[in-house]
């Protein structure tokens, strides 16, 4: 293979323009305009990504990302997963560049076409399933195997066919391109993991429900097994044992990755078809009836924190398990921070510390905290009696926007600030105890409760164990 210079691959492709344009359309445009601003996709609200011209050579700096500028080559790293060699290769063999590699392989499935058939309907579909492989499996997560997925009813493709007016187009996985199924009766949801792009990652076949939630089937599976082994027990005069046949926990999270990584350290989770689907309150009382503790495990980025201010707030007793923010600092195969679970164990898990593995993990479920601050008692003599709880009120506080800044011309070292999720804002005390009483008594909570929050001193020093900010953007 001969050696190809950067420099020449981005000087043979007007300084990189040609290679941006191929991810990104609209960027040439915006060299036109004075802000040199464009949309990575339709759906961007405003432009926040920008082009400019830097020793020679086009970059780009998405404003709404990481904030990292790239060349036309960290373009193609950041939107495919190659490392800068593979990049290198690749776009010279696109550009046919001298020197570029003829042996050059495209991660990718196998595609190919055929006349339709008598028997076949066109928007029909058909799924041709095989056994997991290894190699499969280890894509998914290094501990799932084949009966998390069944758990799920995950499913290995050889490939799946879909039906056009004319034609049959058949997508098929190799040994270097993986195809999952989540399969169910009348649909499917194919899961193409190494899919370098992310809108291709999924796709479903069928008619898709208006909503599902995967894994709520494993969790009334388990809760009935569990409600079986009691009554056996019962049955057999041993009433020593658990007589709740409730899990111990069940974890809400983003997608199906961190699903499958979660059952295989034996936890059952639940996640929906998208991201914008989100926990309703029918659901939330299901879970109730089929858990003792209801866990959400939100994404380390801008939608995952909001989300989980959202549920935190919604449903004050579920718990918010946040994974440590050193996780951040590692990045995935598209160069882009980790945020998931999935990252998380990936990352952290080996099999030889599988043990320090397991209990770290388990103190992050048994630290997972919820914004409901106080707990509630009844016995006959004291009546209703509610305690309030420290950690929990600060944790409420947090998710509400609440927090402190350092700030060395004030006596503390710090002062108090409310986050509305754009913009900082400096308050007092009184403004942070007042936002408490107003919660409790929009919420109509009871009177013993809100009389234990007036009697509670929320002064300067009680508030000073709120989380700190590490930055601003405008106080």
């Amino acid at each position: 293979m001969s050696f190809i210079d950067w420099k020449d691959l981005l000087e043979a492709t007007n300084g990189g323009l040609e290679i941006i344009k191929l991810y990104y359309p609209e960027a040439p445009n915006a060299l036109q305009t004075a802000s040199k601003k464009f949309r990575v996709s339709a759906t961007d609200k405003t432009p926040s990504s920008s082009i400019r011209m830097k020793d020679g050579y086009y970059n780009i700096t998405h404003f709404n990302g990481d904030q990292q500028e790239r060349n036309a080559i960290g373009i193609c790293m950041l939107e495919t997963g190659k490392t800068f060699p593979e990049a290198i290769q690749f776009l010279a063999a696109q550009f046919g560049l001298k020197g570029s590699s003829e042996k050059w392989l495209e991660i990718k499935p196998d595609w190919s076409t055929r006349p339709l058939e008598n028997n076949e309907t066109p928007k029909d579909y058909k799924e041709d399933f095989k056994d997991f492989t290894k190699e499969e499996l280890a894509v998914i997560g290094p501990c799932v195997e084949e009966k998390h997925c069944q758990d799920y009813n995950l499913h290995a493709l050889k490939s799946f066919t879909y039906f056009k007016t004319t034609e049959a187009s058949i997508t098929a996985s190799n040994d270097n391109y993986p195809i999952f199924s989540f399969h169910h009766e009348g649909w499917s949801k194919i899961y193409q993991p190494l899919s370098y792009k992310k809108e291709f990652r999924f796709r479903f076949l069928g008619k898709k429900p208006k909503r599902f939630v995967y894994g709520m089937d494993l969790l009334k599976k388990q809760f009935s097994a569990n409600k079986k082994r009691i009554e056996e027990d019962y049955d057999n005069d041993d009433k020593s044992k658990d007589t709740d046949p409730r899990v111990d926990y069940v974890f809400i999270v983003s997608g199906g990755s961190d699903g499958l990584n979660l059952r295989s350290f034996g936890y059952i989770a639940i996640w929906y078809n998208s991201e914008s689907e989100h926990l309703n309150f029918e659901e939330y009382r299901e879970l109730q009836t089929l858990a003792k503790e209801i866990i959400y495990i939100p994404d380390l980025d801008t939608t995952g924190i909001k989300q989980a201010k959202d549920i935190g707030l919604k449903f004050l007793d579920i718990k918010i398990m946040m994974l440590p923010n050193y996780l951040k600092l590692k990045t995935d195969k598209r160069g882009k921070p980790c945020k998931d679970f999935k990252d998380f164990v990936v990352n952290f898990y080996t099999p030889k510390e599988s043990k320090a593995f397991n209990s770290r993990l388990k103190k992050l479920v048994e630290t997972a905290v919820p914004t409901l601050f106080w707990t509630e008692s009844y016995s006959p003599k004291t009546g209703k009696k509610f305690v309030f709880r420290q950690t929990q009120f600060y944790n409420f506080l947090k998710l509400n926007g609440f927090g402190r800044i350092k700030d060395e011309h004030t006596k503390d070292g710090y002062h108090f600030v409310y986050n509305d999720g754009n913009v900082f804002k400096k308050v007092l005390p009184v403004e942070i105890e007042a936002f408490v009483h107003q919660y409790l008594k929009r919420k109509q909570m009871p009177l013993e409760l809100r009389d234990l929050l007036y009697r509670t001193q929320l002064s300067n020093n009680a508030l000073n164990k709120l989380d700190v900010f590490l930055s601003l953007i405008h106080i």
